[in-house]
């Protein structure tokens, strides 16, 4: 992966469920290190989704549902995607934690919703 400066501010997961954005969180490099994934030390910080992240979900959401990806982990560093995670959308405790949320909840109703209709 190519190095992108932005990632020493950090890399943004944000989860994706049905096409809309339920959640985000930061993971910042600890000290002047450049690795914000959290099982290498990185620190999980609340954050806000901008003008531009809104508009990489809504572009990808037709897409993503189309190929049946309901529930998916974007990771975006600076104005990049550098990461579609379908298979491990993690980052549900963290948001959680962070914004006094459960989002499991809201997953769980998804897909009992999802699965009536199909």
């Amino acid at each position: 992966q190519e190095y992108i400066p932005e990632v020493r501010i950090g890399d943004k997961r944000i989860l994706v469920l049905g096409g809309k954005i339920i959640g985000a969180v930061l993971r910042e490099p600890k000290d002047n290190n450049f690795l914000a994934n959290l099982g290498q030390g990185g620190i999980a910080r609340k954050t806000d989704i901008t003008e531009r992240e809104n508009e990489i979900v809504t572009r990808l959401s037709k897409f993503l549902i189309k190929n049946g990806l309901h529930f998916v982990g974007l990771d975006i560093i600076g104005d990049y995607i550098t990461e579609i995670n379908i298979t491990c959308p993690t980052g549900i405790v963290h948001i959680n934690q962070l914004n006094n949320t459960i989002l499991e909840k809201e997953i769980v109703e998804y897909f009992r919703i999802l699965a009536d209709i199909a």
